[in-house]
């Protein structure tokens, strides 16, 4: 059976920990695959994005942002290149029945040390890309970023 969202699905907008989104789609938590930005998982992908990329190392520092309120550009894995499976699954995601999930932070860390939630952006569906391992993905949000998210999210007007 495909994995399916739990009872009350996952709504726009609102904050959700890295353990709760994977309860959601009746997934367990592996450190090694939840730990990165992209996962796979039956018909669904997740991007799993933090904006801010100080302390991280250089090879980890994915240009990710929104590039206006309604299109986020997204950088994939180093080793990503358009031609492999990981790429065609990226462009063809609609024709395949794949739903591409965004999840959106500022930092890693709230103040006080905790991990912070992620803003899920909804479904989004592929524009264009350009560029090979990695690749630069451009990605349409289903609704403009609400302006109460927009300072936090770093989204430019446009």
């Amino acid at each position: 059976a495909p994995v399916g969202l739990r009872a009350g699905g996952l709504q726009r907008w609102r904050r959700y920990a890295r353990e709760e989104i994977l309860q959601l789609f009746g997934l367990q938590f592996s450190t090694g695959s939840w730990n990165v930005g992209f996962l796979r998982q039956g018909k669904d992908v997740f991007l799993l994005v933090t904006l801010d990329k100080s302390g991280q190392a250089v090879d980890f520092k994915y240009r990710d942002h929104f590039l206006s309120p309604t299109v986020f550009q997204w950088e994939s894995q180093n080793q990503t290149q358009q031609d492999s499976g990981t790429g065609r699954l990226l462009r063809d995601h609609a024709a395949l029945g794949t739903k591409v999930h965004l999840f959106v932070r500022k930092a890693k860390k709230r103040a006080r040390g905790a991990s912070a939630p992620f803003a899920y952006c909804g479904e989004v569906a592929f524009v264009d890309w350009e560029g090979d391992a990695p690749i630069t993905v451009r990605w349409a949000l289903p609704e403009a970023v609400p302006l109460v998210l927009r300072e936090e999210l770093q989204v430019p007007e446009g």
